[in-house]
């Protein structure tokens, strides 16, 4: 039990508080940068699976993500079925973050949005194999999107 040496101890609680520290002051950089972009270019609301079904309010010139898991490799992908694009105005091409290099392994098709116009819409998007185009989606991501004018703080 040498590595239990009371210095050992030390050096470790030292490396830990440390670590916190960094944390820290990493999270408030970042807290700092959302900050600025809110004040430049609008809020970014971000929109996973989960929050399917539900309503989301929006201010012109803001940002809207969503965010949705897809399986690499079997031929589905997540697509547009539904968009006022007066009012949600897609933002470039669909991205894709692959957080692991497997093949086959789980991704994520990121939709970019920018609140153009004042309005309630729905917005829905599907998970199915473009190649199959009688068959159902295997999943349906939906939520109404609610546009109004900023306000002034």
């Amino acid at each position: 039990m040498r590595w239990l040496q009371p210095c050992h101890v030390r050096l470790a609680g030292l490396a830990l508080a440390l670590a916190g520290v960094v944390g820290m002051i990493n999270t408030t950089r970042m807290a700092m940068a959302d900050e600025k972009d809110k004040d430049e270019k609008g809020r970014t609301v971000t929109l996973i699976e989960k929050d399917s079904g539900t309503k989301v309010k929006l201010a012109t010139g803001d940002t809207l993500l969503v965010k949705l898991e897809m399986q690499a490799g079997t031929g589905f992908s997540w697509a547009i079925a539904k968009n006022d694009k007066e009012q949600l105005l897609q933002q470039g091409k669909v991205e894709i973050e692959k957080p692991s290099k497997l093949p086959g392994g789980k991704a994520t098709q990121v939709f970019r949005f920018k609140a153009e116009k004042t309005g309630t819409s729905d917005l829905e998007l599907q998970y199915k194999r473009p190649f199959e185009k009688d068959k159902e989606p295997a999943r349906t991501f939906k939520v109404t999107v609610t546009i109004e004018k900023p306000t002034k703080e």
